[in-house]
């Protein structure tokens, strides 16, 4: 529980920045989803439609050809308002790294360069990483302090319920709870 505790707190606080620094908007169009319709270094025909990830291999496969569908879709619905525009997908993934960015149907842009494709800033990537620390660190003091009163009253939750007044297991009582047929 812990170490999936760890690694999701940087993923979700990575992807929380990532949102704010863009101005999260989510975009609905006919039946597809994206994360943000933008208007970067756009003129009046070009657009972008992006969805957020966070990392490169976030998904399955049917998951990904439902992110192509979405973008078709919302691509579809774009061009159809204004049928000069020209609409690329992109999915922007937090951290990570993708050497081949166009994947045909859209472009995969992870870490530095997703950053620096909405930024306009190649190095923000590493300007980030600092606040992002400091956040980091007051929300972990808030963690441990709360996984250690979980933990106290799991454990105190286990002794009444599976312990004799010795502090032994009733080891019989446990395995009935957790494999018993439930016939008893």
């Amino acid at each position: 529980m812990l170490s999936e505790a760890k690694h999701p707190v940087k993923q979700r606080s990575s992807h929380h920045l990532q949102i704010r620094v863009l101005h999260h908007q989510r975009f609905f169009s006919g039946g597809a989803e994206v994360d943000l319709h933008l208007l970067l270094r756009a003129t009046k025909v070009s657009r972008y439609i992006v969805n957020i990830k966070s990392g490169p291999n976030w998904g399955n496969s049917s998951q990904v050809k439902k992110m192509i569908a979405d973008f078709k879709s919302a691509q579809k619905t774009l061009r159809t308002s204004n049928s000069g525009i020209h609409v690329t997908a992109v999915n922007g993934c937090c951290y990570g790294r993708d050497r081949n960015p166009d994947k045909g149907d859209y472009f995969k842009y992870c870490g530095q360069d997703f950053r620096a494709f909405i930024s306009g800033e190649k190095e923000l990537y590493t300007e980030i990483i600092e606040p992002l620390g400091h956040k980091a660190q007051e929300k972990n003091a808030e963690f441990q302090q709360s996984y250690a009163q979980m933990l106290n009253r799991f454990t105190l939750e286990f002794g009444k319920e599976y312990c004799d007044s010795n502090g032994a297991i009733d080891w019989p009582k446990l395995v009935r709870f957790n494999s018993s047929a439930g016939r008893e």
